[in-house]
């Protein structure tokens, strides 16, 4: 492989360092944050402070946005269909991240379905990344707007 393809490659992807680890982590975002809805999913969005035991201050953390997927086992039983679930809204993310503009804004999002994207999923268990790419790009435009005079 090419060094220049090599580095599209690593533009595309969702670094590890991109999401959000950590119980207490997600805990911190979901209670000091902004609830965003679309058609079928939901983002709960916080800025991170300058709190000195905020996780964003790692060495490691070289990105503005960082990003969560929640899927819940009480509306979701099966594990499997919960992993691919959070697989199709990280494949999701991955593709309209680019075009959306966050990347310039210093964010922790969060990503989930709401009840009628849970519904949705339980009717059709065979719904793919077709079915979340319109709602992502358009959840990812009103976090856009929301948050683009918030600056950091």
């Amino acid at each position: 492989m090419d060094k220049s393809e090599d580095q599209s490659y690593d533009d595309f992807r969702l670094r590890k360092d991109e999401i959000i680890r950590g119980h207490d982590s997600y805990y911190r975002i979901i209670k000091d944050s902004n609830t965003v809805s679309a058609d079928f999913l939901k983002a709960f969005v916080n800025i991170p402070d300058s709190d000195p035991v905020d996780f964003t201050k790692s060495p490691l953390f070289t990105h503005n946005v960082k990003v969560g997927f929640i899927i819940a086992k009480k509306k979701i039983r099966k594990a499997n269909f919960r992993n691919r679930i959070k697989r199709l809204l990280k494949e999701s993310y991955r593709l309209n991240r680019n075009s959306s503009g966050l990347l310039y804004l210093k964010l922790n999002v969060l990503f989930t379905l709401n009840d009628k994207g849970y519904a949705y999923f339980r009717e059709n268990r065979a719904a793919g990344l077709d079915f979340l790419n319109n709602d992502m790009r358009n959840l990812l435009g009103k976090i856009k707007n929301k948050f683009i005079t918030t600056d950091n």
